[in-house]
């Protein structure tokens, strides 16, 4: 036990300080506390009562701390970021190219495909709705079930489907690219689906619900066609639900 009271009313007060601290990171655990309430009332040496404070306050703060830095790690999507959008079953890019469709009763609009490669016509910008500024929301995380558009960023068209146009291959609707300087209609608008709710986070599996005909956006291995496709594989919007309509987004940072 320390002998210098002054001393002993520092450690003391440095120790109820910590005591409360942890105090108001784990309400919950009103035992514990109770019972380091009571020690600070004790003869025990003030170094010792500094030493178990910031040991309890450590141990309440600590996974806080660490649940926090993994939300960090696992970036939400915001409105206004460039992503790349993978479909999960295949590892192919949506995509988009100044080339029309040309196959049987299409619409001729700008075509959109799921690229095994990577360049800059996989980027894609996150918009709110149609009738809403490309630059509204800017910054704010997606929810699930938001109402969002993407915007192709070298042609700046927007992802777009529409009802009574069949896709290239398997004559599914048609995907495409639609609009003007980011501007087109209600069909550029998609329902976001995160497949275990909450916020659109990078690499979480998603769906994005066509809102005007609630076809899926969709992709499939082993289609694609060299003109109608430019070589690449089919997108289409799909009535039913499968696993290929899942996909993932990965954020495209300043200078990729």
């Amino acid at each position: 036990m320390s002998s210098n009271p002054w001393l002993r009313t520092v450690g003391t007060s440095v120790s109820a300080i910590l005591f409360l601290i942890g105090l108001a990171g784990v309400p919950r655990n009103l035992t514990t506390w109770f019972r380091w309430l009571s020690i600070l009332k004790t003869s025990v040496p003030w170094w010792v009562l500094i030493v178990a404070s910031i040991a309890l306050a450590g141990l309440t703060w600590g996974p806080m701390i660490v649940r926090r830095t993994k939300r960090k790690r696992r970036d939400d999507i915001r409105y206004g970021d460039t992503i790349k959008l993978i479909h999960k079953r295949t590892g192919c890019s949506l995509h988009s190219h100044n080339i029309p469709y040309s196959h049987n009763y299409s619409s001729k609009q700008q075509q959109v495909t799921a690229f095994a490669g990577a360049d800059t016509n996989d980027y894609w910008i996150v918009k709110k709705p149609h009738g809403l500024g490309k630059f509204v929301g800017k910054g704010y995380p997606v929810p699930n079930h938001d109402i969002i558009r993407l915007e192709h960023r070298n042609t700046t068209r927007n992802l777009h489907s529409h009802t009574g146009k069949p896709s290239p291959i398997t004559a599914q609707q048609e995907v495409t690219a639609y609009g003007t300087d980011g501007v087109g209609d209600t069909n550029d608008n998609w329902r976001i689906d995160v497949e275990d709710g909450g916020e659109w986070r990078e690499n979480v599996a998603i769906r994005l619900i066509h809102v005007g005909s609630g076809c899926a956006l969709h992709s499939h291995g082993g289609h694609g066609h060299p003109q109608f496709t430019a070589g690449q594989q089919e997108v289409t919007c799909f009535s039913d639900r499968d696993e290929n309509d899942f996909w993932f987004a990965v954020k495209v940072h300043d200078g990729s």
